[in-house]
């Protein structure tokens, strides 16, 4: 994860943005699973479907609709 901050010429918060690298979190959340044992399969069935289901929907408008860079 990175966290910018962008302050004006007089030190006030004008922007913080935050990205994340969401393939990491995934293969952290099932790097622990055992692929031959069948609980664990049914558990990485419903993460990758839970996943997909995530993976379709549109930003959230306040995360696009940010003010332009000024200098």
């Amino acid at each position: 994860m990175t966290a910018y901050f962008v302050f004006d010429a007089d030190e006030n918060l004008v922007t913080e943005r935050i990205y994340f690298d969401q393939l990491t979190i995934v293969k952290q959340l099932i790097g622990g699973l055992d692929k031959r044992n069948p609980a664990d399969l049914i558990k990485l069935g419903r993460a990758v479907i839970g996943i997909l289901a995530m993976s379709g929907e549109a930003p959230d408008e306040r995360l696009t609709a940010t003010a332009p860079w000024a200098e």
